[in-house]
């Protein structure tokens, strides 16, 4: 049986509408459109990110003014510069024993084993210690232009300025009147020393006046941080300085009591009994 097919005919617009229809239903790839969804992109994971991120350069850390310069150093400076700092001070504490016990020669030797372990930072030495040690030295052996060196170059390397007792009584022993009265004030000392007047001083009139003033300032002021010691040795100096001052003499038998030697104590109070009516004998 032959079958006989019949030629469909549409209308042209129903051509043209199913045209149009097959044109808007077919991908935009076909078209070759550049507006094709893109795919996804794939991050890298954490670690190979971490591994690929360029390393941060280390950011100075600011030590702060020293000398009025800003210093500042990376955090590999800081571990090396504590470590060193660790040396020095522990050589310094070593050093501050042996003075305290009187053995000046082996105490300038670990000082200046301090010294030479001290940090240093863009040019500025760190040894404040060393330094002030050295200077306490060198006064008690009457190296008075040496220990001036050394207390003044705890002034170069700070932001201190005005009085300096330390810097004043190397003056004075130099015989340089006028500047060691710039580094010393019977002011300035007063108001530290809230319970003491202006006639409890020695004075600044005359030069061996000033000395005993400037020792007994730093004397009291090693007094208040507890190093008995330290403040005995200046006492023991203003005492020979002036031996008729009362509130000295009263300091030095405190200072000696304080470190259980009574029998000098008794004799610093009896100096005291011999002076008079004294406020100090209430």
């Amino acid at each position: 049986m032959k079958l006989q097919t019949k030629k469909l005919l549409l209308p042209t617009f129903a051509v043209g509408v199913i045209s149009i229809t097959c044109l808007l239903t077919m991908p935009h790839s076909v078209f070759g459109d550049d507006k094709v969804t893109p795919k996804r992109q794939l991050r890298p994971s954490n670690k190979s990110a971490k591994k690929n991120m360029p390393s941060k350069a280390i950011k100075p850390i600011p030590l702060s003014f020293y000398g009025g310069t800003h210093l500042q150093y990376s955090a590999a400076d800081q571990a090396a510069m504590n470590a060193a700092s660790q040396r020095a001070n522990s050589t310094s504490r070593k050093a501050r024993e042996l003075l305290d016990n009187g053995n000046l020669a082996a105490a300038k030797a670990e000082a200046l084993k301090s010294l030479k372990a001290s940090p240093t930072v863009n040019g500025i030495s760190l040894a404040v210690r060393p330094n002030m040690l050295l200077g306490e030295i060198a006064l008690l052996q009457g190296n008075n232009e040496e220990a001036l060196r050394y207390f003044t170059s705890l002034r170069k390397n700070s932001m201190v300025d005005g009085l300096d007792w330390n810097i004043a009584v190397c003056y004075v022993r130099l015989g340089n009147y006028t500047e060691a009265k710039r580094y010393y004030s019977e002011d300035g000392f007063l108001k530290m020393a809230t319970n003491l007047t202006r006639n409890d001083l020695p004075g600044t009139r005359t030069p061996r006046q000033l000395e005993a003033s400037i020792l007994a300032a730093l004397a009291a002021e090693a007094a208040t941080v507890g190093q008995n010691e330290k403040a005995l040795r200046y006492l023991d100096a203003a005492a020979q300085v002036a031996p008729n001052n009362a509130w000295i003499l009263h300091s030095w038998g405190m200072t000696f009591m304080r470190l259980k030697q009574v029998a000098q104590a008794h004799a610093a109070f009896q100096q005291v009994v011999k002076l008079g009516k004294s406020k100090y004998l209430d």
